[in-house]
């Protein structure tokens, strides 16, 4: 049977909220209209957001990839089939 661990899922938001803080606050700009001196880890964390999306779309190709070679392959017999 499965749970719901509002724990994790609690923890999980909250992760993901405090993440986007941290991207715009290294965005914003001081009063003099210099940017933040961490401005450059936004753009590493963007490449390696760009990253982490294609590998999660390479991953569903793979995915179904071989869902479609699971289909063609030749099932394996069982004493339940019907023979003729």
């Amino acid at each position: 049977m499965a749970y719901f661990d509002k724990v994790a899922y609690n923890h999980e938001v909250m992760c993901k909220e405090t993440y986007e803080k941290l991207k715009e606050k290294l965005q914003e700009r001081d009063s003099d209209g210099n940017v933040h001196e961490l401005f450059y880890a936004i753009e590493h964390l963007r490449d390696m957001e760009k990253r982490l999306a294609d590998l999660e779309r390479k991953n569903k190709e793979y995915q179904e990839f071989f869902r479609q070679l699971q289909n063609l392959m030749p099932r394996q017999s069982s004493i339940h089939d019907v023979i003729g």
